[in-house]
């Protein structure tokens, strides 16, 4: 599975949307990246070039066509592309090349709903599958990234594997224990379900909707 990118969904789009470009003495970039959008696009959904250690989010300019380019700027040396709708799904490349071209495959937004149902003492999450088509994983699995408080007031997350389009787990017996350093107390987590292609380890992450489940 490609590793869980730190900035997801709403979180990252609003974090994204406020970085600058800090520029002192950068180097390296000049790679320009191309894509395709395919399917519905959302008047509010966004292309963006980031690396957000570098302190670098760059809109890509979107065509009518949904045909999109933006160049990598100096001082980002791990680049990725985000398209994010701002309600919750988005779709995330792998690191890009910051200096050579990148021609990056046909992207098209999935969007679920995701529902979680708690009954005696276990919780049940699920959603609608992901599509197949242009722009979409060909073999599809899942993942349900869970976000949650910690003991040291950071935000932590852990990831549960699914084959299907469905999670069920024993809140006290498979859930919280694997919340490493969670707050004491109750509090609501939230959970945001992911596609990937498994024979595809270096393509595209797509993120379909999130939801909430409290525990005490």
């Amino acid at each position: 599975m490609k590793p869980t990118r730190a900035l997801v969904g709403a979180t990252l789009f609003a974090l994204v949307v406020a970085l600058v470009w800090r520029g002192a003495g950068p180097t390296g970039g000049g790679g320009l990246v191309t894509g395709r959008l395919v399917g519905p696009v959302g008047s509010g959904t966004v292309v963006l070039l980031v690396d957000p250690p570098a302190g670098v989010g760059v809109p890509a300019e979107v065509g009518p066509d949904g045909r999109f380019e933006v160049r990598v700027p100096p001082g980002a040396p791990e680049p990725w592309v985000v398209v994010d709708t701002g309600q919750g799904a988005l779709v995330q490349t792998g690191s890009l090349s910051p200096s050579s071209p990148t021609a990056l495959p046909p992207l098209r937004v999935w969007q679920t709903e995701v529902r979680a149902r708690g009954h005696a003492g276990r919780v049940r999450v699920d959603w609608s599958p992901i599509p197949e088509g242009e722009g979409l994983p060909q073999k599809a699995r899942y993942s349900l990234l869970v976000k949650y408080a910690r003991d040291d007031r950071a935000e932590g997350e852990a990831t549960f594997p699914a084959t299907e389009a469905a999670l069920e787990l024993d809140v006290q017996g498979e859930l919280l224990p694997y919340l490493p350093h969670r707050a004491p107390g109750p509090q609501t987590l939230e959970l945001l379900v992911r596609a990937f292609d498994p024979t595809d380890p270096g393509g595209p992450m797509w993120i379909g909707g999130l939801t909430t489940f409290p525990v005490e």
